[in-house]
């Protein structure tokens, strides 16, 4: 055993002073940090306040401090009346966007966040519910705002062939368990991480494979896999080393790259929100997670699409004595989970990067009934990831082993 750790850290050290990995590890921080940053920075000339001497960092804290306000109150039906009211103040023949008009600025933009929170239970179809129709809203209809919600998401999920039957009522029977009224909370900085995900997913996949892939063939390239398989332990603990260093170093890569993500945004934004419902950035979600719930589970779904990607660049690392080919192949699979190919939807969420993405893991409610078991879409990427990553890792082993040296 000590052997093994001992083959475990000289893979390390490998990796640790090729200065490529020194230069690439730097960059995939510092693009998670500019990303996170980039929201607060200069002056946006389509924001809100375009005709205002505001920087975005300055506009970040005054949408804080509304936030804040309203922070602890029931999304109920008086809090729905009382913002619609707010917008009523704004005029509806306007000669220019109406978040530029100095109504909207005073009196509507310290609501605008109920406006995104209900916008999607109050629109019908492709018709968007607007500012002109928060105006007009009844008050039975503000009343009803659950009950509507939960019927246009049922109606939604029934329109999309994507869904059966019996996956729709899993989604809105899962509401049952979902705290009513929903209880407003600032939580900008989750909601950002959440935003970011796919960017951040992108990084971490295009880093992982960058640094599994040459790990067999440049073994190859060297003629150090003489030396390997004829020694006495390199057919057997030398490949569970390098085994174990890739699959140990893509999680290692994505639980640092999230975190640097995850406390940059709450540096920037607070850490206000850890305990916010989900349904406060996507309202109509049936799932009774918090944002930090979300955090975790992208985190644990994130390092799977990494196991996932270690195993399928390991294999063609173990086949290929040109490095740059299983690069090559691992990135395009990377981009290959970022397409939309019709036929292919539910495949495309098995793939290393949408396993990373809050869009497709979390906010995209599929389920699969095994045995009378509902298996929800982010349990069973990870499921299958565990699986398929381990069989790739299996033929990785098998094809360095087998290698036929010269």
């Amino acid at each position: 055993m000590n052997n093994f750790w001992y083959l475990v850290g000289f893979e390390y050290k490998k990796i640790f002073i090729r200065k490529s990995f020194i230069v690439a590890f730097i960059i995939t921080l510092f693009f998670i940090v500019f990303s996170c940053a980039t929201m607060v920075m200069g002056k946006n000339s389509m924001s809100d306040y375009s005709n205002t001497n505001l920087t975005n960092y300055e506009e970040m804290l005054l949408l804080k401090q509304y936030g804040q306000e309203l922070s602890g109150r029931a999304l109920d039906t008086k809090l729905i009346l009382e913002a619609s009211d707010a917008y009523k103040n704004i005029p509806t023949n306007l000669d220019v966007p109406y978040m530029l008009s100095e109504e909207y600025l005073t009196y509507a933009l310290p609501y605008s966040s109920i406006l995104d929170l209900i916008d999607a239970t109050y629109s019908k179809s492709s018709d968007r519910f607007e500012y002109t129709d928060f105006q007009n809203i009844s008050n039975e209809d503000a009343e009803n705002f659950y009950q509507i919600r939960t019927e246009q998401y049922r109606t939604n999920l029934e329109n999309n062939p994507l869904f059966s039957d019996e996956n729709v009522e899993a989604v809105i029977n899962l509401d049952q368990k979902v705290e009513k009224p929903i209880i407003i909370q600032y939580d900008t900085g989750y909601e950002r991480f959440m935003a970011l995900s796919m960017t951040n997913v992108l990084t971490i996949m295009m880093l992982i494979a960058f640094i599994v892939s040459p790990i067999f063939s440049d073994e190859y390239q060297k003629g150090i896999d003489n030396l390997i398989l004829t020694s006495k332990n390199g057919k057997k603990s030398q490949s569970f080393a390098k085994i174990f260093t890739a699959v140990s170093i893509s999680v290692i890569i994505s639980i640092i790259s999230l975190l640097v993500c995850y406390y940059t945004l709450m540096l920037i934004y607070g850490f206000e929100g850890a305990n916010s419902a989900i349904q406060n950035y996507i309202g109509p979600l049936t799932y009774n997670f918090t944002m930090l719930d979300c955090v975790i589970l992208l985190i644990i779904t994130t390092c799977f699409g990494g196991f996932l990607l270690t195993g399928f660049s390991l294999c063609l690392s173990s086949i290929f004595k040109q490095s740059v080919i299983s690069l090559a192949l691992s990135v395009a699979i990377v981009l290959f989970g970022m397409m939309n190919i019709n036929g292919l939807e539910k495949v495309r969420y098995f793939l290393p990067i949408a396993m990373g993405s809050f869009f497709d893991v979390i906010a995209v409610q599929f389920s699969f009934n095994i045995f009378g078991v509902t298996i929800w879409l982010y349990q069973a990427v990870c499921i299958v990831a565990f699986m398929v990553g381990s069989l790739f890792l299996v033929l990785a082993y098998r094809n360095f082993k087998n290698h036929q040296i010269k």
